[in-house]
């Protein structure tokens, strides 16, 4: 299974490398909810996107880039406050170092996007 999808990778990435141009440093954008899920399940992301896509960091100097767009920061201060809020009595501590983990993770491993880059990337 794990070569069927590594060879369907390859093929992808052959199919945008050749038709659109799309090559090494690769540039991910990440959402609130993804981020989460990376922290909650201690998912080594940068391995795991360099071992599908088959790109190594030691031989193509950063070949993933990782971006986060600011109001996806400021969504996951809000989804930190709201879990705060409505879990006063319950002292669930770890469901807000989830958020503040994904928050710290978006800060430190991403790119900051303003979203009216995205809005002008949009309309060219």
């Amino acid at each position: 299974m794990k070569h069927g999808r590594a060879k369907a990778a390859r093929k992808t990435l052959k199919f945008f490398r050749l038709n659109h141009g799309i090559q090494a440093p690769y540039k991910l954008l990440l959402d609130g909810n993804f981020l989460v899920a990376i922290v909650r399940h201690k998912v080594p992301i940068r391995d795991r996107i360099s071992t599908t896509i088959q790109t190594s960091d030691t031989s193509e100097q950063n070949s993933l880039q990782f971006h986060v767009t600011r109001s996806t920061l400021k969504e996951l201060e809000a989804l930190k406050q709201q879990q705060s809020n409505t879990k006063k009595g319950v002292t669930d501590e770890d469901h807000e170092n989830v958020f503040h983990a994904a928050w710290r993770m978006g800060l430190d491993e991403c790119t900051i996007i303003e979203d009216d880059e995205c809005a002008i990337s949009d309309a060219a």
